[in-house]
């Protein structure tokens, strides 16, 4: 299952994170949140959490397809967290990125690697509605106009 984005606005990255069985359709709605986050605040690094996962329904033929696409977050780094049947998918994911002149992503095991790879510090990621800064103010190129505190004004 793929959970709400999260952003860690102090570095300006983003969290997917997936639970449970994954799907295709786990992976389509990720891909429309990302799709939906860069037209208002632009790409950022990202942290693809599927240590939740237990069950994946998705077969290595797929993940090659998937491999072979241009990444969505393009000139960004993106580190997938994974264990067991999954890390081995997120590898092969991987060496395909790489086969395509993109940018290849980093596939470790747990979160602490995956925010040290990015040089998150203390990672403190929000939901995407509760954290976003104004416009004029934005770090990283976030423009989200969703900020729901004071405005701020430099």
């Amino acid at each position: 299952m793929f959970h709400p984005l999260t952003l860690d606005y102090q570095h300006g990255a983003i969290l997917a994170r997936f639970t449970g069985t994954l799907t295709l359709a786990d992976i389509a709605a990720c891909d429309e949140a990302v799709v939906s986050f860069i037209a208002t605040d632009g790409s950022v690094p990202a942290v693809i959490d599927l240590t939740g996962v237990h069950t994946v329904e998705i077969t290595s033929a797929q993940v090659v397809a998937r491999g072979r696409q241009p990444e969505t977050m393009s000139r960004q780094k993106r580190v997938f967290v994974a264990t067991g049947l999954a890390y081995g998918l997120c590898r092969m994911f991987s060496t395909y990125q790489e086969g395509i002149g993109g940018e290849q992503p980093l596939v470790v095991r747990t979160l602490p690697e995956a925010y040290a790879a990015l040089g998150l510090t203390s990672a403190g990621f929000q939901g995407l509605g509760d954290c976003c800064l104004p416009p004029k103010v934005a770090p990283f190129g976030l423009t989200s106009a969703i900020w729901k505190g004071p405005s701020l004004s430099l």
